[in-house]
């Protein structure tokens, strides 16, 4: 996928671009619980998990479009990290779920209907 500054580039309107474009984040862990988590922004579908110590993580947005993919990348080298959906959602059936993204791995997440998110956890 295009980042935005390409988008851009070939004349596409910034605020365009920006919806479409897939810049990377980096968001650090924080928190031990769904609530206290750091949050990732709608916008931010490639998001590199940062400063993981095996009981943090990153909360997904609550007003996620359906069917747009977010990639989470743990980005550290010796820990694990936990991703949540919103309050009341649903990953891989299960209310206020999580999931935990092991070192130098990644994920996809998709919220597939209102409230309910599918993973994908690389190997």
């Amino acid at each position: 996928m295009p980042q935005q500054e390409d988008l851009q580039g070939h004349g596409m309107p910034w605020p365009l671009a920006e919806s479409l474009g897939n810049d990377p984040q980096q968001v650090t862990a924080a928190g031990t619980t769904q609530a206290t988590a750091a949050s990732v922004k709608v916008n931010d579908y490639l998001v590199e998990m940062l400063g993981a110590n095996g009981s943090n993580g990153i909360v997904l947005p609550s007003n996620a479009k359906i069917g747009t993919p977010y990639y989470v990348v743990n980005s550290n080298a010796s820990n694990a990290g936990l991703v949540y959906v919103a309050l009341n959602q649903y990953l891989n059936t299960t209310q206020n779920g999580s999931l935990t993204i092991n070192a130098e791995k990644s994920a996809i997440f998709i919220q597939y209907k209102l409230n309910y998110w599918s993973s994908n956890l690389t190997a």
